[in-house]
């Protein structure tokens, strides 16, 4: 016994070696396989089996063995699935997966599985071959469900499968198929084995051995295929309605006076001019006014007037007006005192008021307002309710989250906050918020100074950028402005400009600290109250009046994150 299974294992790594430089031979190989699949024709009610691609380890051999076991018939191997015949079709897909496809006598439907094999090699051919029976045994199941009917929508397919899967039928296929005789009895062993799914089978049969593991094809399930969204009429074809009347031009004063007494208002126009106001369908082309332009459904082109563009359904082109422009989206440009769309905006929209949902392009106006936007939003007020991937530029900003938020006032939702206490060479003490987006910050503090014959109020205002290098470790760039007053009458006594640069650490418990070098700059009254720094000052200015003097300095401070 331990001869034998030696001598198996010997020929196994025999045959894996010759197949290893198969492989390797690369081109070379091919024409091999091909006339040697090509030497074994099918003949009698022989099933052909079509090898396109298996895992390197997989010997086309075993599985079609191991498939003529399963399915009680011979198997043999071809290049290409004869017309007419049973076949199967085992095609690689990548990797260890693998599509295999049944097609019955005739011109039957083709049905298929496609699975991933176990890494073993012999595992993997008994996998294939349980595949190969279940496709073979369960065709009618297998068309049902593609059909998306159920099995026992076509009863007729049962009886007709039942003569294959009865010993009865051996001498029939003994008379057309000398080789089927055996594997029909090992057939009529499986349904016992199945029965009694509780008792394990004995370790002595290998066809039951195989039957045994019949569930494994259930699980197998088709690759998954992504759910595909139709998109709209509106978005495949916006300046398209099939129910309206193409006109090439048109004119009315009014709605029902003008050509549209005639026509009515289901009518698309090339060219449009209206007086007052006028109404249809949709543009795909030029419509020009003095009063209202009113489109129901699209407008594709360049509308023009006065007093209001107003659209209920997409615009696809320009809008100007010295009044109002709306749009339920936007595909282009929008001029005028107020530009509205109710939905999303690829473009531009310039006016005094900017309303849109979320913008990819521009908003340039005194207030614009948002939901995301992709782009820029340019004015004295903007407002994203959403996340801003550009820039914000305007005196107050605000916005969800923001990378780059440019002003006076800065209010990111969710952006970095920070409370700061820092202190300077000059004595100056401060506490104040530091916010912003990912990239550029406000800074804002009150404080005193502590040294001198006279305290100071102080009140800073500053703008800085952000750079993240880790995840507790970062560096910010601030330029500042402090003013100083007396106590209590707040008169001015100096205004200090400085520049710093300062690396953050975060140590712990949400604290960390922060240092770096500044350089300040100070404007006073007197040359009393320009003499901040502990240290000689350079004299920039020292005019009676208003002396300016300049000194380098640094600034250390605690923060919370």
């Amino acid at each position: 016994m331990n001869r034998n299974d030696a001598a198996t294992r010997a020929s196994r790594a025999i045959l894996l070696a010759l197949r290893v430089a198969l492989l390797a031979a690369g081109p070379l190989s091919m024409p091999t396989f091909t006339r040697a699949a090509h030497a074994e024709e099918p003949t009698g009610s022989a099933v052909v089996l079509v090898v396109e691609g298996l895992p390197w380890d997989v010997d086309p051999e075993a599985v079609r063995a191991a498939i003529g076991r399963e399915i009680g018939k011979a198997v043999v191997l071809s290049g290409a699935a004869p017309a007419g015949k049973a076949s199967f079709v085992l095609r690689g897909e990548g990797g260890r997966r693998v599509t295999l496809t049944y097609r019955a006598d005739g011109e039957g439907a083709i049905v298929g599985r496609t699975i991933d094999l176990p890494d073993d090699a012999e595992r993997a051919a008994d996998t294939l071959a349980l595949l190969a029976g279940n496709l073979a045994r369960d065709e009618a199941a297998e068309l049902a469900a593609l059909l998306g009917k159920r099995p026992e929508d076509k009863p007729a397919a049962a009886p007709s499968e039942a003569p294959k899967e009865t010993p009865s039928e051996a001498p029939s296929d003994a008379s057309s198929d000398a080789p089927a005789a055996p594997p029909v009895a090992e057939k009529a062993e499986a349904p016992a084995q199945e029965a009694p799914a509780k008792a394990p089978p004995p370790k002595g049969e290998p066809a039951p051995r195989k039957a045994a593991p019949a569930r494994a094809p259930a699980p197998a399930v088709e690759p998954p295929t992504t759910p595909t969204r139709t998109p709209s009429l509106e978005e495949l074809a916006p300046c398209w309605r099939h129910d309206a009347t193409p006109f090439f031009a048109g004119a009315n004063a009014l709605p029902r006076i003008g050509t549209s007494t005639s026509r009515g208002s289901n009518v698309v126009h090339n060219l449009s001019a209206n007086f007052l106001a006028g109404y249809g369908t949709g543009l795909d082309g030029l419509e020009i006014g003095l009063g209202l332009n009113i489109e129901r459904e699209f407008a594709c082109g360049a509308q023009l007037t006065a007093v209001a563009n107003i659209v209920a359904g997409p615009v696809r082109g320009m809008q100007a007006a010295i009044g109002l422009n709306f749009a339920s989206s936007l595909r282009g440009v929008q001029m005028g005192s107020i530009d509205i769309v109710a939905g999303p905006v690829k473009g531009v929209q310039m006016g005094a008021l900017d309303i849109a949902g979320d913008v990819v392009g521009a908003q340039l106006g005194m207030l614009n307002i948002a939901g995301a936007v992709s782009g820029i939003q340019l004015g004295t007020v903007n407002v994203a309710t959403g996340p801003v991937k550009g820039l914000q530029f305007g005196l107050v900003n605000y916005a969800d989250r923001s990378t780059l938020s440019f002003g006076l006032l800065n209010i990111i939702r969710r952006g970095r906050l920070h409370i700061d206490l820092w202190g300077q060479e000059t004595g100056i003490v401060m506490a104040g918020i530091e916010h912003g987006g990912d990239y550029i910050h406000n800074i804002y503090g009150v404080g005193t100074r502590l040294v001198g014959a006279e305290r100071r109020l102080v009140f800073s205002l500053g703008l800085g950028g952000h750079v993240q290098l880790s995840k507790r470790f970062s560096v910010d760039v601030d330029l500042l402005g402090y003013s100083l007053h007396e106590t209590p009458s707040l008169a001015p006594t100096a205004f200090l400009a400085q520049a710093r640069v300062v690396a953050a650490l975060e140590i712990g418990a949400r604290l960390g600290v922060f240092a770096g070098p500044s350089y300040t700059v100070v404007n006073a009254r007197s040359v009393e109250d320009a003499l901040l720094a502990p240290y000689d000052s350079g004299s920039l200015d020292l005019s009676a009046s208003s002396p300016v003097l300049g000194w380098p300095g640094v600034t250390i401070g605690l923060r919370t994150f």
